[in-house]
């Protein structure tokens, strides 16, 4: 491509067994936000068109990557970038993006996004009282009802909101139930547990604290869009359910897999596990006889591929292919319920007196041959494999039930014993402070107190119990009850 006509050049590549063509255009950005401000020079944008080169399908130009390079487009730097795309297409991993939002209008949708973040953003991030990160959840929750609100106004025009009866099955904190009723959408939420929110900030919609059996649907009758955003467990169940409410559409947006009664375990280790589920989703909704689409979604998350119905194929009787296809695929197993009370297995809920009778034990096997009376270099003394100090330790401290049913067991507790263990590879060791003494750390998001608002809130381990004492000139714990600090919470 010349930096003066403009004129395309043409690259071909071949890309999951299809033969595209690649048209490659430098374009002069001459637009004071394309400046390069420090050297002068402007910003040349590389547009990249694909077409499919099928005779059986129709010509699609897709933008399918765009590259903004500093330089002075010059004949020499064009056909550097053109090496390293034509490079690219032969990689045979290489696969095209298919662009996000495909099923809205995007001017609609960025001006609906733009007034929905204008009116809740402020209100709800002020009142959350959550302990997750309000951002995420705001953005990605405002982003799916935007999304939501101009698929249903393109299919029912503007009197949607009239005829729209949603219900959010796995409503979690049910902000998306908040903004479609604020929005006036007729809705319901639904949850396993409730959350403080929903009597707060979100008083004014309606939510339903229950475990909801897909098999007995009498409780959402009536409703004509079910919204399964991360619904987990009940994915694949969904489907199900629109089939048994006809006429009813369903939005789906699959993030943690499972099947209809376990865990979903994946079927082609061609794909990633998210990848692989996908296509089992898609699988179930067409095997159910449902008209849909698949679309990527423009929100601040990993997990962004769904699944939007557009009622049944012609001909088919949804109630009676859901049934069928339900026995087909669930082989008369039990559904898999979520329970009400998060059971924490962590490590931070063992008791205090069987937690510190695991981490003396290791402790003092690790300094065995460390002594009081040693002169000269601090030891941090030996290490050992998990699978060793399980052995020591089995017949010196008596496991209770609690621990086993903890992820991880003993290695759960001295992972958590962070000031007093180092474990690296599967090998536990005595941590030596002064290793990383003058090492930047990373903030800690969320968290009320920084690291010198805690110092001297903890007395020294190794002060206590360390036979050549604490190695640190300067240190964040307590040596002995003076100096310990009472944090007012």
């Amino acid at each position: 491509s010349s930096a003066e006509t403009g004129d395309p050049a043409i690259l071909t590549g071949v890309c999951t067994a299809e033969l595209f063509c690649i048209v490659i255009t430098n374009q002069r950005k001459h637009d004071q936000h394309c400046t390069n401000q420090a050297s002068g020079q402007l910003w040349d944008q590389i547009v990249v068109h694909c077409e499919r080169m099928k005779e059986s399908d129709d010509t699609k130009d897709i933008p399918i990557l765009q590259l903004r390079i500093c330089g002075d487009g010059s004949h020499h730097q064009v056909q550097r970038w053109m090496g390293k795309i034509k490079s690219w297409l032969k990689n045979p991993s290489f696969q095209f993006r298919p662009p996000s939002n495909r099923l809205v209008n995007a001017k609609k949708y960025f001006y609906l996004y733009t007034e929905l973040k204008e009116k809740y953003t402020q209100h709800v991030s002020s009142g959350w009282d959550m302990q997750t990160d309000p951002d995420k959840f705001v953005h990605e929750d405002l982003a799916i009802a935007s999304y939501l609100i101009c698929i249903w106004r393109e299919r029912y025009g503007e009197g949607a909101a009239d005829y729209v009866r949603f219900v959010d099955i796995g409503c979690g904190n049910g902000l998306l139930v908040y903004i479609l009723t604020q929005e006036g959408y007729t809705g319901l939420g639904i949850d396993v547990r409730a959350r403080n929110i929903w009597s707060t900030v979100f008083a004014s919609s309606s939510f339903k604290e229950m475990h909801f059996d897909p098999r007995s649907i009498e409780v959402i009758r009536g409703s004509n869009w079910i919204i399964g955003n991360h619904s987990d467990e009940l994915t694949p169940w969904l489907p199900y359910v629109a089939s048994q409410l006809t006429p009813c559409d369903f939005f789906l947006l699959p993030c943690c897999p499972w099947n209809f009664t376990a865990k979903y375990a994946r079927r082609s280790h061609k794909h990633s596990v998210y990848q692989d589920y996908l296509c089992f989703v898609e699988g179930v909704i067409s095997d159910m006889g449902f008209e849909f689409q698949r679309d990527v979604m423009r929100i601040p998350s990993t997990k962004r591929t769904c699944f939007v119905s557009n009622g049944a194929r012609a001909g088919v009787n949804l109630a009676e292919r859901g049934a069928e296809v339900l026995r087909q695929y669930s082989n008369s197993g039990t559904i898999v319920e979520r329970k009400r009370e998060i059971a924490v297995t962590n490590g931070t809920k063992v008791g205090r007196e069987l937690c510190e009778r695991i981490v003396q034990c290791v402790a003092f096997y690790l300094l065995r041959n460390v002594s009081d009376e040693q002169t000269g270099e601090w030891s941090a003394g030996e290490s050992a494999s998990f699978a060793e100090l399980v052995s020591h330790i089995k017949d010196r401290v008596e496991f209770s039930e609690e621990l086993k049913q903890q992820d991880g067991g003993i290695q759960t507790i001295l992972k958590n014993c962070h000031q007093v263990f180092q474990i690296r590879q599967g090998i536990v060791s005595i941590r030596d402070w002064r290793m990383g003494a003058g090492r930047k750390r990373r903030a800690v998001a969320n968290r009320k107190y920084d690291r010198t608002a805690l110092a001297k809130t903890k007395l020294c381990w190794f002060h206590e119990h360390h036979p050549q004492g604490c190695n640190m000139d300067e240190c964040m714990y307590a040596h002995g009850d003076a100096e310990l600090v009472n944090l007012m919470m």
